[in-house]
């Protein structure tokens, strides 16, 4: 095959791919991405430790979509993140005081707090 055909089969996917980064960056402008980072202590009688993160993204996914959710240790303390979209702030907040209050039944909570993704960082919103 010829160098040109290559060449046009590359561009081909070069504009694809193209394509596809502007819908997720369009998407992204339309629907604001936010987070709820839950500090976890000790758990309560009879919960067991796998229960806990699912609870969380359950409660999320009551008021909002959730993108993703993960357990992190820093600093030795076990944090629950839950990602969701929100169209407002105010709306974000609602989302994290349900997720908390929704832990905290299930285990000793620290501070919680939500973030919002702008241009690629992480702002802290409440």
């Amino acid at each position: 095959m010829s160098g040109a055909f290559h060449r046009h089969q590359r561009s081909r996917e070069y504009a694809w791919i193209a394509q596809k980064r502007d819908t997720a960056l369009a998407y992204a402008r339309m629907v604001p991405s936010f987070r709820v980072i839950v500090a976890v202590g000790s758990l309560r009688p009879g919960v067991a430790p796998p229960e806990v993160l699912p609870a969380a993204a359950a409660a999320a996914a009551e008021l909002t979509v959730v993108e993703a959710s993960s357990v992190d240790v820093v600093s030795g303390e076990a944090r629950l993140t839950v990602r969701f979209t929100a169209d407002s702030v105010d709306q974000a907040l609602v989302v994290g005081l349900h997720v908390a209050e929704r832990v905290r039944i299930l285990a000793q909570t620290g501070n919680w707090r939500v973030t919002e993704r702008v241009a690629g960082r992480w702002f802290r919103r409440g």
